[in-house]
């Protein structure tokens, strides 16, 4: 896959994640799927398919209250690429949860994705936060 077709891909899968996530993950998710996601986090743990990752995003998404999702800084390698992603929480006294998503392609579809949190303890404020 060239770099713009990975940028397309993983720009569109954004875009119908917050509207059609079922579409997004038949259009765009590999069958052998997996993400992974840190220990210090409240969702810690490895997801796998396409129901996993659905799974994981209903259980991120509830988890905080998110004005808006910035993503910047697109950069690729060799059948993979990252984006830097900034979670703008509706609470403006939190800082931005700021992390690097990474994917990794298999047959023109995400195989595995792997976010690196910048401040993990930052998704766990909104967390607490939310959850009072």
């Amino acid at each position: 896959m060239s770099p713009e077709d990975m940028q397309a891909l993983v720009d569109d899968l954004y875009r119908l994640c917050a509207t059609d996530i079922d579409r997004a993950l038949e259009l765009y998710v590999h069958e052998d799927f997996v993400i992974e996601e840190a220990q210090d986090l409240p969702m810690a743990g490895i997801y796998r398919g396409k129901a996993g990752l659905k799974s994981l995003y209903a259980e991120v998404f509830s988890m905080i209250e998110l004005a808006e999702l910035e993503r910047s800084c697109f950069m690729t390698g060799d059948r993979c690429c990252a984006y830097k992603v900034v979670f703008q929480l509706a609470d403006p006294a939190l800082a931005p949860v700021e992390l690097l998503e990474f994917f990794r392609f298999k047959d023109g579809k995400v195989i595995e994705m792997r976010p690196y949190y910048f401040s993990p303890a930052a998704f766990t404020r909104a967390v607490v936060r939310k959850e009072a």
